[in-house]
């Protein structure tokens, strides 16, 4: 009876190969068939069509950091803005102004952690 068992997993397991193996086969057959076409699916020009150019973007940029020789750990960091302006109403000068603030602080981050590289593992093009 446990051997009647055991073959009756063995089989089903098997079964479930088959029924994988087959579904595969059938989605590579019909993929070969009617290709996928990702321009239909994304609005994409057609190859070899000139696309315009978008507007040009002025991402905030650290400038500058003022160091305090009285406090060596105390820093004021110079930041260009860019292009984030603020709009029209309160809603979106606000969120532009959450946007600069992330954006600054993750600036400050990267700098900062740019500080504990030693500078033999810098690795600067000429």
């Amino acid at each position: 009876m446990v051997a009647v068992l055991r073959k009756g997993k063995g089989m089903g397991l098997i079964f479930l190969k088959r029924v994988v193996s087959g579904v595969t086969l059938a989605a590579f057959l019909c993929s070969s068939v009617m290709p996928a076409s990702a321009q239909s699916i994304l609005a994409l020009p057609e190859p070899g069509a000139r696309v315009a150019l978008s507007q040009p973007m002025n991402p905030p940029v650290l400038k500058g950091i003022k160091v305090y020789p009285s406090n060596p750990f105390r820093f004021d960091f110079i930041l260009d803005k860019g292009d984030t302006s603020a709009g029209a109403d309160l809603a979106s000068a606000k969120r532009s102004n959450d946007n600069l603030r992330l954006d600054s602080i993750r600036l400050i981050k990267y700098f900062l952690a740019s500080l504990t590289i030693p500078e033999k593992d810098l690795w600067v093009t000429h």
